[in-house]
């Protein structure tokens, strides 16, 4: 007989899988680099007025990645534009680096999706994912018709905290890379459309998606940018300071970029969503009087 906890954790994850495809945004980045940098690395922008260039990178300059072999794109991004901007700033020297942050939707679909997560680790207390990762196990438990024991079911948190905590923490994505590419990547009906992993450059305080190429393709439309530059971040406690110099909305097909106002109500309002999850309680937007 199941209880009331069992049943609530199953409605929870079957309106999480709803949730995450039609309301969630995913957030990727770019740097921009100068004119010597552009041709060094894939992070970079050749055509910026081009919504290909905010997407996946091109086939031919895909290195090995947390969640990709060399020649394998998918689509990175995050749960909010602040965990974006940390993944790609906080490896080396953040200071004096400007990004541009991508703001992307999946369009309304009736459509089954395969969704895989490494989230059985201890999450931030912040990170309302960890409801998926309980989730997680209780789907499982339902698909064989609640047959695990209390014993097994510890024995399975503690097996697939191991295997993810083993992907978390993969420095030169060697397990990682395997783990993910071969789901992502597999040629049957079950393979991986979006994968869910938690950020290290964030303490796992957000999460961050490696989503299948012909998703993104076939699924998702891009909405609104920032061009962001890091000032300083503490990485104990998460306080971070960036200054926002454009804000990019696009209008038939062109992307149109509009320097920060206080006037700007558009700006405001999409900001405090995209960057809400991040922020402290008393946070004040402010406005740089000489940019």
């Amino acid at each position: 007989m199941r209880n009331k906890e069992e049943v609530a954790v199953q409605k929870l994850w079957e309106q999480f899988k709803i949730d995450i495809i039609s309301k969630n945004r995913y957030f990727a980045r770019r740097e921009i680099l100068n004119l010597l940098d552009k041709f060094n690395t894939i992070e970079c922008f050749l055509m910026i007025h081009l919504f290909t260039e905010h997407s996946y990178p091109p086939i031919d300059k895909v290195q090995y990645g947390r969640c990709n072999f060399p020649g394998h794109p998918v689509f990175y991004g995050s749960n909010n534009a602040m965990t974006a901007l940390l993944e790609a700033a906080t490896y080396g020297n953040y200071k004096n680096r400007t990004f541009c942050i991508s703001v992307w939707k999946m369009d309304k679909s009736d459509k089954n999706f395969n969704l895989q997560t490494f989230l059985q680790s201890e999450l931030h207390s912040t990170n309302y994912f960890s409801e998926l990762a309980k989730a997680e196990i209780e789907g499982f438990n339902k698909a064989i018709d609640y047959n695990l024991t209390k014993d097994q079911e510890k024995g399975l948190r503690e097996f697939l905290k191991f295997l993810h905590e083993s992907f978390i923490n993969d420095k030169n994505y060697a397990i990682s890379s395997v783990l993910a590419h071969r789901s992502i990547y597999a040629l049957h009906n079950y393979a991986t459309d979006l994968l869910i992993y938690p950020s290290k450059q964030t303490q796992l305080r957000g999460v961050n998606f490696a989503i299948k190429p012909n998703l993104v393709d076939n699924e998702m439309k891009i909405e609104r940018f920032y061009i962001v530059k890091t000032d300083n971040y503490n990485s104990k406690n998460g306080n971070v300071k960036i200054t926002i110099s454009k804000y990019g909305r696009i209008e038939n097909n062109l992307i149109f970029w509009r320097n920060i106002s206080p006037e700007d109500k558009d700006y405001k309002e999409a900001f405090m969503r995209d960057f809400k999850s991040m922020l402290p309680e008393n946070f004040e937007l402010k406005f740089d009087k000489n940019p």
